[in-house]
């Protein structure tokens, strides 16, 4: 979370969103947290799942700029009923295996939300509330 003081000052508000949003979602018990620091000054934020350590996004600070990569498999195996949410919140960008996108809205991580939740508890939700 420090790294993001010394990102771009236009990256610095989705960044901290990011992290505000992956909190709740550890907090709400829907994630654990991992991070780690790559070799080219990027930072990655993995909210995995409890109860087998995957992602359905991963959250990228690559040298100040934000991004969200998608897990499809991961989608498709524990948050199948999200999914279309998911596809059609993210649209133009495909939700592949590892397709990235920097276009992140608020309805997007609500929906995200909604997909942690199913993910984490089997539970489908309109995401109108809860972690974000």
């Amino acid at each position: 979370m420090a790294t993001i003081d010394r990102a771009p000052s236009e990256q610095q508000p989705i960044l901290r969103r990011l992290v505000d949003f992956c909190l709740a979602l550890e907090r709400d018990g829907f994630a654990r947290l991992v991070t780690y620091h790559g070799t080219a000054n990027n930072w990655t934020l993995h909210p995995r799942l409890p109860a087998d350590g995957v992602s359905l996004v991963t959250i990228y600070n690559d040298r100040g700029t934000a991004s969200l990569s998608f897990h499809r498999s991961v989608f498709e195996r524990r948050a199948p009923a999200t999914l279309p949410r998911i596809e059609r919140l993210a649209a133009p960008t495909r939700v592949g295996q590892g397709t990235n996108t920097r276009a992140i809205t608020e309805e997007l991580l609500h929906g995200l939300t909604a997909a942690y939740q199913e993910a984490a508890t089997g539970v489908v939700s309109n995401g109108s509330s809860g972690a974000v």
